[in-house]
C-alpha cells in the first residue's frame, strides 16, 4: 500500500468519524407528537337579556359632517352603568358616514353594531380610533371582558400630517370578537394591535390599505412588556396573548398580513389557530 493511498484511506476514516459524531446529535422530528391546538377563540355568552341603543339618538351625524365621537361616546358609555355579565348592551351604528375627531374607548359586555354601510373615518392626526377603556387599570387579563365589534367599515384616513397609529388597540382583557369588519388605510402601524388578551376571535374581516415604510402587520399579536412594545398599557407585566383564532379573513394591499415581531424570553403566545386566510399584493 503506498503512502498516497495510506493518506486517503486515514483522511476518508476521519471524515466518516467526524459525519458519524455529527449524525448522533441529529434526531428526526417526530410529528406524531402533534396534538393540535385547543384555541377556541372568544367566548361570549351567558346574557340573559340585552339593551339596544342607537348612536344617531346621542346625537352622531351619519352624514360625515360633524364630529360624531362625542356621540359615540355616550353611547358607548352607556354600558359603565346598564352592562353586566348578565346584560349586553348593543350599541348601533345605522347606514352613514361618521366623523370622529378623538379616539373611541368601548367598555365591557359591549357589542359595537354597524350595519351594512356605516363607514367611521378617523379625522385626527395622533392615536388609534378605538382602544379598550381600562377602565379599572388591571394587568393580566382583568381589564374589560366581552367585546364584540361587528360590521361596517373603520377607515383610518391618514393624512400628510398623521402619525404612526393602529386603528383599533385592546390590551389586558379577556374575549375579543371582531368580525365581518372591513379596517382599512393605516399609516406605519397597525390595523389592529392585540397585545395581553385571552379569548380572540377576528374572523370574515377585510384588511387593507397601507402608507408608510415600516414592516408591520395589520394584525399584530403582543406581549404588554414595555412602553415601547405596548404604550399606554399598563401596569407592563409580559402578559401575551392566548386562545386566538383568527380565520377566514382577507389581507391585501399591504406589508405584512398578521404575525408578532416582538418577544419575551421565556413568555409565549399559546393555542393559536390560524385557517383560511387569504394574502395577495403583500410587499414584505
Amino acid at each position: 500500500m503506498t503512502k498516497i493511498t495510506r493518506t486517503f484511506i486515514a483522511s476518508a476514516a476521519a471524515c466518516l468519524l467526524a459525519i458519524m459524531l455529527m449524525t448522533v446529535r441529529c434526531f428526526a422530528y417526530d410529528y406524531s407528537t402533534i396534538t393540535g391546538t385547543k384555541a377556541s377563540g372568544a367566548e361570549i355568552s351567558g346574557y340573559s337579556g340585552a339593551l339596544e341603543v342607537n348612536v344617531v339618538d346621542f346625537g352622531a351625524d351619519k352624514k360625515g359632517k360633524k364630529d360624531s365621537s362625542k356621540a359615540i361616546q355616550k353611547a358607548l358609555d352607556y354600558a359603565i352603568d346598564n352592562g353586566s355579565n348578565s346584560v349586553q348592551i348593543k350599541v348601533v351604528v345605522p347606514k352613514g358616514k361618521y366623523r370622529i375627531d378623538k379616539l373611541l374607548e368601548i367598555y365591557s359586555n359591549t357589542w359595537l353594531y354597524l350595519e351594512d354601510g356605516a363607514t367611521i373615518v378617523r379625522n385626527f392626526d395622533k392615536g388609534c380610533m378605538i382602544k379598550n377603556a381600562q377602565a379599572n387599570g388591571a394587568g393580566g387579563y382583568g381589564s374589560e371582558r366581552n367585546i364584540v365589534i361587528e360590521g361596517g367599515c373603520w377607515d383610518g384616513n391618514p393624512s400628510p400630517t398623521s402619525r404612526p397609529f393602529s386603528n383599533m388597540r385592546f390590551g389586558h382583557m379577556k374575549n375579543l370578537w371582531i368580525k365581518n369588519v372591513e379596517i382599512k388605510n393605516n399609516y406605519n402601524g397597525h390595523h389592529v394591535e392585540i397585545g395581553g388578551v385571552k379569548g380572540i376571535t377576528v374572523e370574515d374581516c377585510d384588511f387593507h390599505g397601507y402608507t408608510g415604510t415600516s414592516q408591520k402587520e395589520a394584525i399584530q399579536l403582543d406581549t404588554i412588556s414595555n412602553s415601547d412594545v405596548f404604550p399606554a398599557y399598563e401596569p407592563f407585566d409580559d402578559t401575551p396573548c392566548d386562545n386566538a383564532v383568527i380565520k377566514n379573513n382577507k389581507f391585501h394591499d399591504l406589508i405584512r398580513g398578521l404575525g408578532s415581531h416582538s418577544a419575551c424570553l421565556g413568555v409565549y403566545y399559546t393555542n393559536t389557530l390560524i385557517s383560511g386566510n387569504s394574502f395577495y399584493n403583500m410587499s414584505g
